[in-house]
């Protein structure tokens, strides 16, 4: 679906500024209960939950290839409190975001690995 495609370019954007189901439906034309049915029904996910997935995996490429601390990665990929983007972390990974730098892999049937390809960074 072209504005599901559309949606996604947009998150790949601007995911590090406040994004909302509304600002990316406005900028699409489009209403948000349109948009939201659209990601439920296409990817699962609501906007929400993909938008998380999608800041936890940019958050993991930055703790593997800097050296950022956690709060720096927080307000990089688009969260204004660290403590609150470390239990969002913590939650999807399984580890806090210390942890994962430290040397935690991700297990086979991690949420974040299964999404690989649907989640694109």
């Amino acid at each position: 679906d072209k504005y599901l495609e559309k949606a996604m370019e947009i998150m790949k954007e601007k995911y590090m500024e406040e994004l909302t189901l509304r600002i990316v439906a406005d900028e699409l034309c489009i209403s948000e209960s349109y948009l939201g049915k659209l990601f439920k029904n296409k990817t699962s996910y609501t906007f929400l939950d993909f938008l998380t997935l999608y800041r936890v995996r940019a958050a993991i490429s930055l703790l593997e290839e800097t050296e950022l601390k956690v709060y720096e990665i927080a307000y990089t990929i688009g969260y204004t409190d660290a403590k609150y983007f470390s239990k969002v972390f913590q939650k999807i990974v399984g580890v806090k975001p210390t942890e994962y730098r430290n040397g935690y892999q991700l297990s086979e049937d991690n949420i974040l690995h299964i999404l690989k390809p649907k989640v694109p960074i």
